[in-house]
C-alpha cells in the first residue's frame, strides 16, 4: 500500500475517533480544509512538520501516523517489534530504506523534543 494513504487512512481514523470534521482539524492545525481532504485521501503528501502539528492535535504519536491499523495495542515493546519486522519482511529495500529513514527521523526529533524541556 501506499504510504501516503496509509498515512491518510490513520489521519481520518484518528480525526473520527476525536469526533472532529475535516474543517475543525484543518482550523485546529492551520491548514485548509481542501488540503485535509487530499492528506487523507492520500493523494497529497505531507511534510513531517505537518505531521507532527496533525498528530499533535490527534493526541497520537507521529510514528503511528506510518502504519496502517497503528492503534496501540498495549501489548509490549517486544511484540510490537515482531509486528514491524513482519511488515518490513513484505517490503523492497527502498522501502525498508524509507521506513529506517523515517525512524531516524522520528528518533533524532524525540532526542531533540527531550533536551528542550
Amino acid at each position: 500500500m501506499d504510504l501516503s494513504k496509509i498515512i491518510g487512512g490513520r489521519v481520518r481514523e484518528e480525526r473520527r475517533r476525536l469526533e472532529l470534521t475535516q474543517e475543525e482539524l484543518a482550523e485546529r492545525v492551520g491548514l485548509s480544509t481542501n488540503y485535509i481532504a487530499h492528506l487523507e485521501r492520500g493523494s497529497r503528501g505531507a511534510s513531517l512538520q505537518t505531521l507532527e502539528k496533525v498528530a499533535g492535535l490527534l493526541e497520537v504519536p507521529v510514528a503511528s501516523l506510518f502504519v496502517a491499523g497503528a492503534q496501540s495495542s498495549g501489548k509490549s515493546p517486544q511484540d510490537d517489534i515482531r509486528r514491524v519486522a513482519a511488515r518490513l519482511r513484505g517490503m523492497d529495500a527502498r522501502t525498508r530504506q524509507l521506513v529506517f529513514n523515517i525512524s531516524e527521523a522520528i528518533s533524532h526529533w524525540k532526542a531533540g523534543k527531550g533536551r528542550k524541556r
